[in-house]
């Protein structure tokens, strides 16, 4: 489950930390996560509603799901970039399938709470 990226002191940061402190200056409107996955830090951002129409809108067409998953990942993915975080979408298959699993979760894109019967 992704968690959501807290404040760190700065006297206390490890590399992982100074690149959130980082991303949340250059990110201060965005929800920003970290997962770990396989032991490699990733963070991401949440999709807001202009994100999600852009990232539908560039889908259009597109029933490959491999592709949508990755392309979600490449919308919102912030941490590894380049050929780090290209290394890790080829060494693990399931990389982009789970990590937008928990992009969709952090964005709204499942219920919180169970429904109920009524």
């Amino acid at each position: 489950m992704a968690k959501k990226v807290a404040d760190v002191k700065e006297e206390e940061q490890n590399p992982i930390d100074q690149k959130i402190d980082e991303l949340k200056k250059l990110h201060p409107e965005d929800d920003l996560f970290m997962v770990d996955f396989y032991y490699a830090p990733v963070i991401f951002k949440a999709l807001d509603r202009e994100l999600y129409s852009k990232v539908r809108k560039g889908l259009e067409g597109v029933s490959d799901q491999a592709q949508i998953e990755e392309t979600v990942c490449d919308a919102c993915v912030l941490y590894p970039e380049g050929e780090e975080y290209e290394a890790l979408k080829k060494k693990k298959g399931g990389f982009c399938a789970a990590l937008m699993d928990e992009i969709f979760k952090v964005s709204g894109f499942s219920a919180v709470m169970s429904p109920v019967k009524l």
